[in-house]
């Protein structure tokens, strides 16, 4: 029951936060500089962690930037969103395959050759939000799904059902607006590590040491593999039809 309230809560929040400009740039500008300014600490949290904070606030605000300023105009900006979404798989990428889990990292490697560049992202100029939308498959999305739950449930274990929420959301939304999922995504992650970072129910469980079943963290993974091992030769097939 806490679980659904809080998929309510986080739909809730993207909603308001999407519609109001203003509240975006509060809670994505103003908060981290909170945290920036008066320093994280009495915080004893693995430097990845860290790293996916940065890279997440970056990756928030600069989509901020991309739907409410000029600079959307040209193109390369997205592509800067591009990398920065590139960054934040290859971070997991390496951290994975610095553990020695290997079918989760060569998928993680899969997500990031078949992920769509900065020519398939725009913005939604007819709508009053203003939506940043990137046209995913449908397809990879689900891949990466599989792949980051594999991920948080062989690295967060306690907090693996708070993960699964935060990646339902992003795909509820995709499914009553198309293009809008890495938006979304965005939102709902940088709210849970935002709001929650003080809270020490957070911080125990990126700091947990709790062993997933193996069965269950077996199936996940061989199953995160196949899924964007299949996904990756049907990119490469789709390539090839096009060239030829």
């Amino acid at each position: 029951m806490n679980l659904v309230l809080f998929l309510c809560v986080l739909m809730v929040f993207v909603w308001v936060v999407n519609r109001f400009s203003i509240l975006a740039w509060i809670f994505f500008l103003l908060i981290p500089l909170f945290y920036f300014i008066f320093g994280f600490k009495g915080f004893d949290l693995p430097v990845f962690v860290y790293i996916k904070i940065f890279l997440v606030v970056t990756g928030m605000l600069w989509i901020l930037f991309l739907r409410y300023s000029r600079i959307a105009k040209g193109r390369w900006p997205f592509f800067i969103l591009y990398l920065i979404v590139l960054l934040n798989i290859l971070v997991v990428v390496v951290y994975e395959q610095s553990i020695g889990i290997v079918f989760n990292t060569i998928a993680g490697i899969f997500l990031l050759l078949t992920l769509p560049n900065g020519n398939h992202i725009k913005i939604d100029k007819k709508s009053k939000t203003k939506d940043l939308l990137w046209d995913i498959p449908f397809l990879w999305i689900i891949c990466y799904t599989l792949w980051d739950w594999s991920f948080c449930y062989s690295s967060y274990t306690v907090a693996s059902k708070v993960f699964f929420v935060l990646l339902l959301a992003p795909i509820i939304f995709e499914v009553i607006k198309r293009k809008t999922y890495l938006q979304v995504r965005a939102y709902t992650l940088a709210f849970y590590l935002l709001l929650f970072l003080y809270q020490k129910t957070f911080l125990s469980a990126l700091n947990a040491t709790r062993q997933p079943n193996v069965i269950l963290l077996a199936t996940f993974e061989y199953l995160s593999f196949s899924c964007c091992l299949l996904y990756f030769g049907y990119f490469m097939f789709k390539k090839y039809r096009k060239s030829t």
